[in-house]
């Protein structure tokens, strides 16, 4: 009988806190005692948002604010 592989993604608001991520480990946790497990984890809620910024603001030469970001 061939093991199944189960992926799961988290990201956003699944990982946006530390009991938020405690939770993600958890079900990673318990997957992976039943079936192979793959994570795929993003970044947590809004870095996303705030990497961009900082890289635009790096772009146009602002590198103080773009370090404040």
């Amino acid at each position: 009988m061939k093991a199944r592989l189960q992926v799961m993604k988290f990201g956003g608001t699944s990982v946006g806190d530390a009991s938020c991520i405690a939770r993600a480990v958890e079900i990673i946790a318990q997957a992976a005692k039943q079936n192979g497990c793959i994570a795929v984890v993003s970044a947590m809620s809004g870095v996303t948002n705030r990497l961009i910024e900082a890289a635009k603001k790096a772009q146009t030469g602002n590198s103080g604010e773009a370090a404040a970001v």
